[in-house]
């Protein structure tokens, strides 16, 4: 039995996006969303969180902008943020 073999020139046919690659796609092109900003929220400047009038819904809306559903690895990653910012003894404000 002999194997046909495909001409040089045929054309290959068009990839077709799956609705997955499709969604990234368009949440890579949409012009981005504000997350909220952080705020330091005690006198000493020693806690931060975000500055939304309702925490959950900013720490879902900021873990979102952040591309995670991990809750420890954006409470960690809050504190990094913290760290970085930490000067003589609080996280400094500017």
């Amino acid at each position: 039995m002999t194997k046909k073999k495909p001409e040089p020139n045929a054309a290959k046919p068009k990839y077709e996006l799956t609705s997955q690659e499709v969604t990234a796609i368009k949440k890579l092109v949409a012009p981005a969303k504000p997350a909220p900003r952080l705020k330091v929220l005690n006198e000493k400047g020693t806690t931060i969180s975000t500055a939304h009038p309702d925490q959950l819904a900013g720490q879902a809306l900021l873990m979102d902008a952040l591309g995670t559903a991990d809750i420890d690895f954006y409470r960690g990653l809050i504190d990094q943020l913290a760290n970085a910012a930490w000067r003589k003894g609080q996280i400094d404000r500017a």
